[in-house]
């Protein structure tokens, strides 16, 4: 796998993630964030996102901008990458 296609499959996992985050955590009850999910990490939409995806996400795009300085793309890193990414929707 080259790395613009991890990259790209990276991106769309991430991409994946961060909405599947934001549309669980957007309810409007009480969540781990506070009164009426108004405290916390917010998506682009404004919508809460629970800490820990938030922390999650942003490993993954840490990892993925050290895989890109290192110019070391192989499968096994972009799986792991993707991986982290994926994990921050759960």
């Amino acid at each position: 796998m080259n790395s613009t296609n991890c990259r790209l499959a990276i991106l769309k996992s991430g991409l994946l993630a961060l909405f599947l985050a934001s549309a669980a955590c957007s309810s409007a009850t009480d969540g781990p964030n506070g009164p009426g999910g108004k405290h916390g990490p917010k998506d682009d939409k404004g919508n809460v996102v629970n800490k820990e995806a938030a922390d999650k996400y942003s490993m993954g795009l840490s990892e993925m901008e050290k895989h890109d300085k290192a110019g070391d793309w192989n499968a096994a890193n972009c799986e792991a990458v993707a991986k982290i990414f994926l994990e921050s929707a759960d």
